[in-house]
């Protein structure tokens, strides 16, 4: 192996570099508390600025990418579970025709992004889409994300329209479980950590809903599309002198994670 010497001038610059910052370092340990917190300031908006904003643009695109990635992955995930309802409402239609019966009418979907109201000012409870009245949407009608019931449009303009999330405190929605056996009213709730959940109410007393047990919408008023999951059934949360039970809902879709929603379009009703 091929000893190479060290340049002697190089050497002695890097050790001449090496004094200047450690006596750069003792000094500035050597300052009061309020010296050091102003000389820090001063360095951070003259010298060292320029690479502490090079610094917050490489975070703020990492985090940009990050978001891009997973609205991707939920606008893919929509994108396939409209198809499958699609598909299923063909399959239904065509199963209609070969027993002779009407069509059934289940309305269609439009994907849209969602935008949440005031994000940094407190607890938001509205949103607004990039979809209004001349792609379609009539409110009040149901927003879904790939997990789940979203919230609910309220009104619509020419090109968007807004809504609640299902965290109003006015919100509510007809559920029943998967297999029809319980029926009840899913409302916003907080537990007793402070979460914000879901409650349903008004089961009989007497109808047991096992915990586990997912809550689909009930298709009741015309607001929601039947059979879009709301939460699943956590625990008991109320008995009401014998008569009427409660329960804690986990909720199946949360607003801050929705960017990419469904809107329903329900279908005609029949003249």
């Amino acid at each position: 192996m091929r000893y190479v010497p060290i340049d002697r001038p190089a050497r002695g610059l890097d050790l001449a570099v090496l004094a200047v910052l450690v006596a750069l370092s003792l000094g500035f340990a050597a300052l009061s508390p309020e010296r050091q917190v102003f000389v820090s300031q001063q360095l951070r908006s003259t010298v060292l600025y320029p690479f502490l904003k090079l610094h917050e643009a490489f975070a703020e695109h990492a985090v940009t990418m990050g978001r891009v990635a997973s609205l991707n992955e939920e606008r893919d995930s929509l994108v396939a579970e409209l198809a499958a309802t699609r598909r299923v409402a063909s399959q239904v239609k065509d199963l209609r025709g070969l027993l002779a019966l009407e069509a059934l009418e289940t309305g269609d979907f439009l994907l849209a992004d969602l935008v949440p109201g005031r994000p940094h000012i407190g607890e938001s409870h509205s949103f607004l889409v990039t979809k209004g009245r001349r792609d379609g949407v009539d409110p009040p009608v149901g927003v879904i994300a790939g997990d789940g019931l979203v919230g609910i449009v309220r009104s619509a303009r020419s090109g968007a329209a807004a809504g609640h999330f299902w965290t109003h405190p006015e919100f509510r929605v007809s559920v029943r479980t998967e297999s029809g056996d319980a029926i009840g009213i899913v409302r916003p709730w907080r537990d007793d950590d402070g979460h914000l959940v879901m409650e349903l109410e008004g089961t009989p007393y007497q109808q047991e809903v096992p915990v586990g047990s997912l809550l689909v919408t009930s298709g009741v008023a015309g607001l929601y599309p039947a059979g879009v999951p709301v939460g699943t059934v956590r625990a008991v949360s109320e008995v009401r002198a014998g008569w009427a039970k409660s329960y804690l809902v986990e909720p199946a879709a949360r607003p801050e994670q929705a960017g990419v929603v469904l809107l329903w379009r329900r279908p005609p009703a029949p003249e």
